[in-house]
């Protein structure tokens, strides 16, 4: 169920930005040489930024263009290690700062922003990730460790061709090499609370947890005469957990903060994904 989850994309920009330093291959002007006319005109354009403050002068100009309808994909070349992606020769941005920027620009182009990392260790991006914001994009692609340029741009070059001429993005994601790690917000969001409701919400991981919770709130208040008992804050927490209005309630909304829309997968369906799983952990 979870690998049917798809989003169609839609894009309308395909920006190959340059961020290599000078005495690099700039293999963002080969891959934009090999793939321009598969598009109408304009549609890809190359940019070179070279510093940071080029960086952020045109991820704020992004913003501004969301109300003509830009839909776009984000492809930056570059060099790259666990922390950060290096600007030309003397700059750089951290995964955590350029997370930041693209949740700003994602959240009002409709959470559709795919970006392509093309640099070692690239889906390193996904490090500053918060579920309880927005997510800095719908796709990301990257290696998650060193990678040769080469490789890199033929991988490329193989994505965006079948990108352009097959008619979903299963077909190009299909065709990029085990070296390319493949993010998907809706596919990560499901995951990751289907995962929450094992560890939290069924059986004894559910008792677990609400022994937990109530053990917190006698600590917590420990100076407050009128705090509950142990046994009441733990009958409390219980009825808490598993209350399935509650659980769906914040699933919803937490995937609109997220992903910005509803989730494509029912509470209902992720609930029973979440309880085979515990029953899996139990018996393994």
């Amino acid at each position: 169920m979870i690998s049917e989850i798809v989003k169609e994309l839609r894009f309308n920009k395909l920006y190959i930005i340059n961020m290599l330093g000078a005495d690099d291959f700039n293999t963002a002007n080969k891959l934009y040489e090999d793939i321009m006319y598969y598009q109408k005109a304009g549609v890809i354009e190359y940019q070179e930024i070279k510093t940071r403050t080029e960086l952020d002068d045109f991820l704020k100009d992004q913003i501004s263009q969301t109300s003509n309808g830009l839909r776009p994909i984000y492809h930056f070349e570059s060099h790259g290690n666990e922390t950060l992606s290096k600007i030309g020769d003397n700059d750089h941005i951290t995964w955590e700062e350029l997370s930041l920027q693209l949740s700003l620009i994602n959240r009002d182009m409709d959470y559709s922003p795919v970006v392509f990392m093309a640099c070692c260790h690239g889906f390193h991006a996904i490090s500053a990730i918060n579920i309880h914001d927005a997510t800095p994009f719908y796709y990301l692609f990257g290696p998650y460790r060193k990678i040769s340029a080469g490789d890199l741009l033929s991988s490329a070059i193989i994505f965006y061709k079948k990108l352009f001429t097959e008619p979903n993005i299963e077909d190009a994601i299909d065709g990029l090499p085990s070296d390319i790690r493949v993010y998907c917000a809706e596919t990560f969001f499901t995951r990751l609370r289907i995962r929450h409701l094992a560890n939290q919400h069924i059986g004894s991981n559910l008792q677990k947890h609400a022994a937990r919770l109530a053990a917190q709130h006698c600590t917590e208040n420990i100076f407050n005469t009128s705090r509950m008992s142990y046994n009441d804050a733990l009958i409390f927490f219980i009825i808490q957990l598993n209350d399935m209005k509650l659980l769906e309630e914040y699933y919803i909304k937490s995937a609109r903060i997220f992903l910005g829309a509803e989730p494509a997968v029912s509470f209902s369906e992720i609930y029973k994904i979440a309880e085979q799983q515990y029953c899996s952990d139990q018996n393994s």
